[in-house]
């Protein structure tokens, strides 16, 4: 049976070993990094042009290594049979789901229907509070999910062998990560000139998901 030594990294995935020994300060860095962003979203509602890159620049240097350690934790786990790892890799999903909605996908969209369409769409002051908290709270869970993940140990995968996918589901599966791919691509780049670009990515990566999960689901 396998002995637990978390202070060494054993999957291909994960990060540096440097990074990986210093994983709370990394962590704690991450959420720091997310909560000050919150607190200057409400308080500068709109920094100079200096300001806001400056500080952008320095908070998106001490996320990323969280970022990054949490990253390298799903992938540990994300082919892990038992109920524990699975729990935390659902949490880390849900969390990067609700940070990239209100954090990433909603501020964006509003700049790229105005960008293409030339058109404003309603803009209730009360959800600028709603999108901050949003993203913090995306970010604390899935930095809450990697501190409880980093307590289960790297030999919870099943060896058993895996079975042969068809094409059919190979391709389903392969259509659906694709979309997923452009819809997030599309919406991280929908700024400014590259709105017609991200407005084409969305619109297509949407095409593509339903048609690889209805694939994978009902071609048989």
């Amino acid at each position: 049976m396998h002995q637990h030594n978390l202070g060494h990294l054993d999957h291909p995935w994960t990060i540096s070993q440097k990074l990986y020994d210093h994983w709370k300060l990394a962590i704690l860095s991450f959420f720091g990094s997310g909560i000050a962003q919150s607190v200057f979203s409400i308080v500068y509602p709109h920094p100079s042009f200096t300001f806001g890159l400056a500080s952008n620049l320095v908070l998106a240097l001490a996320l990323i290594p969280g970022f990054l350690y949490i990253l390298s934790e799903f992938a540990r786990l994300a082919d892990a049979t038992d109920a524990s790892p699975k729990r935390a890799v659902k949490m880390m999903i849900v969390g990067f789901a609700i940070f990239f909605g209100f954090g990433v996908a909603m501020p964006n969209a509003y700049r790229i229907v105005f960008d293409v369409f030339n058109v404003s769409l309603p803009y209730d002051p009360s959800l600028r509070y709603l999108l901050i908290a949003g993203d913090l709270a995306g970010k604390l869970v899935m930095g809450l999910a990697t501190v409880f993940a980093r307590k289960l140990g790297p030999y919870n995968v099943s060896l058993e062998p895996e079975i042969p996918q068809s094409m059919r589901a190979w391709l389903g599966e392969g259509l659906e990560g694709i979309g997923i791919i452009m819809i997030i691509f599309g919406f991280v780049i929908g700024v400014g000139i590259f709105a017609f670009a991200a407005f084409f990515l969305i619109i297509v990566g949407a095409t593509i998901l339903p048609i690889g999960y209805l694939i994978r689901k009902f071609w048989r």
